[in-house]
């Protein structure tokens, strides 16, 4: 039997775009709807049990409504979309939800939205101007990214600060991530003090990033910059979580922006860049904003294809904002939203 929704996309749960497709199929099962999923790439950790099984099903057929939860193309690879043999069909809606992190898109993404899409969703304002002129033709709805907070927001609120203050950025090492600054921003705002550290945990990401991140800190000659790269479990993520003070993201660019908003749902206050994605989190007067309007050219995933640009910050403000925090946010927030306040204030990213 055909279903009546199709999504594609990967399925890796320690990773941003790799839970959307299942986090979508859970919403949808619960609304009763015949689904099934066309994967390209499955790790089976965290993965729940009732989707483990939409995966054995022999059933292919592509159903009467496909949504692809995945990058529309990569370098070096064919145009076509992995799991649509043709281009659209009148008995069929296709919706690409797609983001990327800077003012314009690949032309490749563009031709294979107007050829083998009906409409494109993208999680942020920002994102449909930049679609637009890129040159996408076919319909672009913002709808923001419906992201599984349950077990953070379930989890007690943070009511006090560690003896010694732990800053904290879990983003894969990428250029875009800008965890190089960070370091640099710690070391120079609070390097070798003795109630304040920072740790960054990476999933994975460039190995020469992650080489220029470990370096400076070597140059550094901080004792408290502390760096791991470990992929956690659903678990061990949010426990780690809950150990940080203040979260802290210079990103040069987001689509969405998912580890500033779980912190939130923690209470743990957050330092957040002012571009792209994360200027909604910023208009909600929830986090310490970081001023973000020096332009980088964006270029694809290491590729020469032009994506117009990306946005980072100045090195002394973002030390500035880290050395606020340390001597003076966590007093006020905590005086100023306690409780219940608390609660719905951080919530209302939800």
């Amino acid at each position: 039997k055909r279903p009546y929704i199709t999504l594609t996309g990967p399925i890796e749960m320690a990773d941003g775009i790799g839970k959307q497709v299942v986090e979508l199929a859970e919403t949808l099962l619960d609304e009763n709807f015949s689904i099934n999923i066309l994967a390209h790439h499955v790790n089976k950790v965290d993965v729940p049990s009732r989707i483990l099984s939409l995966l054995r099903l022999k059933n292919k057929q592509l159903g009467k409504i496909v949504i692809a939860e995945e990058s529309l193309w990569d370098h070096g690879t064919e145009l076509a979309p992995r799991k649509l043999p043709t281009t659209t069909q009148p008995d069929q809606i296709r919706i690409a939800y797609s983001m990327l992190e800077s003012t314009l898109i690949p032309p490749e993404w563009v031709m294979q939205l107007n050829l083998y899409y009906d409409a494109v969703a993208v999680p942020d304002s920002f994102l449909v101007e930049t679609y637009i002129k890129s040159g996408v033709q076919i319909p672009i709805f913002e709808i923001p990214l419906g992201v599984d907070l349950q077990k953070f927001l379930k989890t007690p609120l943070k009511k006090e600060r560690n003896p010694v203050m732990v800053f904290a950025n879990f983003s894969s090492a990428l250029d875009r991530k800008n965890q190089l600054l960070l370091v640099q921003a710690f070391a120079k705002a609070l390097g070798n003090v003795e109630d304040a550290v920072l740790q960054i945990n990476s999933r994975g990401g460039d190995e020469e990033i992650r080489d220029e991140i470990i370096n400076e800190i070597i140059r550094s000659n901080c004792s408290n910059i502390r760096f791991t790269e470990f992929k956690l479990r659903k678990d061990a993520y949010i426990k780690l979580f809950q150990s940080v003070d203040c979260y802290v993201s210079l990103s040069k660019g987001e689509g969405f922006s998912i580890q500033p908003r779980e912190a939130m749902a923690l209470g743990i206050p957050a330092i957040v860049t002012d571009n792209t994605g994360q200027t909604t989190i910023c208009k909600s007067n929830l986090v310490k904003t970081v001023k973000s309007a020096i332009l980088e050219p964006a270029r694809y995933f290491g590729s020469p294809i032009p994506c117009g640009y990306r946005f980072n910050c100045d090195l002394d403000e973002a030390a500035a904002a880290i050395k606020d925090v340390y001597e003076n946010l966590w007093t006020v927030f905590t005086k100023c939203c306690t409780g219940k306040n608390l609660g719905s204030s951080l919530r209302l990213l939800k």
